[in-house]
């Protein structure tokens, strides 16, 4: 398995560069381009769509081209959400403090384990420099 994984994902590094080879240079690195230009596309995409008021919600129908003409506006629906929306709201809320708990989690075991791999390195570094040549 590590021999197929390894002819996958062969790597070699040439002036402090790894550059891919086989396989994964013909598949990754277009992919790699797409999955760029793909994200890039839906940031400004998204947010011109945002600004333009292509997503409005019931909160605020302001959009941007009244930003500077409010009294041409059409005026800011209040409670238009009935009471169920208004209790899955509490919902939501909670989902969210469990997600936002569970990143800071996963962060901190990311950094304990980044930590303990660099002790590990200098170990094995000042290992290599004092073993004789």
């Amino acid at each position: 398995m590590a021999s197929l994984i390894y002819f996958f994902e062969a790597q070699h590094q040439v002036r402090g560069q790894i550059i891919l080879g086989g396989v994964a240079s013909i598949v990754l690195l277009p992919a790699r381009w797409i999955i760029i230009f793909l994200s890039v596309f839906t940031v400004v995409g998204g947010t011109i769509m945002q600004v333009s008021g292509i997503y409005t919600n019931c909160f605020c129908y302001i959009n941007s081209p009244y930003w500077f003409r409010l009294d041409q506006s059409p005026g800011v629906n209040v409670a238009s959400d009935t009471q169920g929306q208004r209790d899955a709201s509490q919902g939501w809320l909670i989902l969210g403090i469990v997600a936002t708990v569970f990143m800071i989690f996963t962060s901190y075991v990311a950094w304990l384990y980044q930590s303990s791999m660099r002790i590990k390195f200098r170990e094995e570094a000042r290992k290599l420099a004092l073993s004789p040549p």
